[in-house]
């Protein structure tokens, strides 16, 4: 069936809205920035390059960006001061990027489990969507540094808490790795679920939140985290900056600090960029002060997508192609499947 030429200049009416105006997904849903956003966020690049930043200026922004987490993104920063808030807190680290950040926190953690327990560290992994963190872990199952598991996903691309439990191997398992979206089939994790089940057992989650960054409060505490990750070269296109979360009581009670230098619990102002550090304000600040208005208008504009194609085709969820009622021939005359 050929679309006619109002068929097709719907689709790039909506298209173009949906670029100018969205927080967008890719070929591999991995999210990206309008470009208005972009360029608002990169504003500060604009500023002369021979300007000073003292530590006043760096503790600031540092302040800016951290009220910015707790009231967007549901992330209390560490503060002894605020004693009736310690359960919620995490310690944040600034660091290059979620490479950085897992491999940190990954090291860290087999070595205090191996050093504490005098056991092999096993690792489940929930997560395929990251090539760099997957070779990781193979490295460290090459080397014999602990033994990694990954673990099965169902046909929506979530793991099912369940297959998790059984995997877990007494005064073995150290540490769940779990990203909290299925990139390739665009659905989210329960982290809550898994990390209940995981807390049962007494073995802490690490998360992967980058996906969830911009559209959804990424409320670590509510949902179980035990430390979690954030690049924003994902959603802000700022190289080289991402955020380690790790909760107080993981970070004691695997003495994470001892394991490597760059988990010391400390801040090193000599090492933020402040350029990097004024986007990552920017970037929260843009996509979370429109967030409602804006969920509220990508669902009116997929609704206007699914109107669209159901005038030229008979439209079917994956779910119902995977059970297989309908004619593989059929399908590909008329079909447009739907994840």
């Amino acid at each position: 069936m050929v679309p006619t030429a109002r068929f097709i200049f719907l689709i790039v009416r909506y298209t173009k809205e949906y670029i100018e105006d969205m927080l967008e997904f890719d070929n591999l849903t991995n999210p990206q920035v309008s470009p208005e956003v972009v360029r608002m966020i990169h504003q500060i690049e604009l500023k002369k390059s021979t300007a000073i930043y003292t530590s006043a200026h760096i503790d600031k922004l540092l302040g800016n960006l951290n009220n910015l987490l707790t009231k967007y993104c549901g992330i209390y920063p560490y503060d002894p001061k605020h004693v009736n808030f310690i359960s919620k807190q995490y310690i944040l680290y600034v660091t290059s990027g979620n490479e950085e950040s897992n491999k940190n926190l990954i090291y860290a953690a087999i070595s205090s489990f191996r050093r504490i327990t005098k056991h092999k560290p096993h690792i489940i992994v929930c997560d395929l969507n990251d090539e760099s963190l997957l070779q990781y872990l193979n490295q460290l199952k090459i080397n014999h540094d602990a033994e990694v598991e990954v673990a099965a996903v169902n046909v929506y691309g979530t793991t099912i808490s369940k297959i998790i439990d059984k995997m877990i191997k007494p005064k073995r398992t150290c540490l769940i790795v779990v990203n909290c979206a299925n990139t390739m089939f665009g659905t989210l994790n329960n982290i809550a679920k898994i990390a209940e089940v995981a807390h049962t057992r007494k073995v802490p989650i690490h998360v992967n939140c980058t996906y969830l960054f911009g559209t959804h409060r990424l409320l670590p505490y509510e949902n179980g985290m035990d430390s979690f990750v954030m690049d924003f070269a994902q959603v802000g296109g700022i190289k080289n900056f991402g955020i380690l979360g790790i909760k107080k009581n993981l970070l004691d009670g695997y003495q994470l600090d001892k394991a490597i230098v760059e988990l010391a619990p400390t801040i090193n102002q000599s090492k933020l960029d402040p350029i990097s550090l004024q986007m990552a304000t920017n970037a929260i600040a843009a996509l979370y002060t429109n967030r409602v208005s804006r969920l509220a208008k990508q669902k009116k504009i997929r609704t206007g997508f699914l109107r669209i194609f159901q005038k030229s085709f008979n439209l079917i969820s994956m779910m119902d192609w995977l059970k297989g009622t309908y004619q593989l021939d059929s399908i590909l005359r008329t079909f447009i499947i739907l994840a």
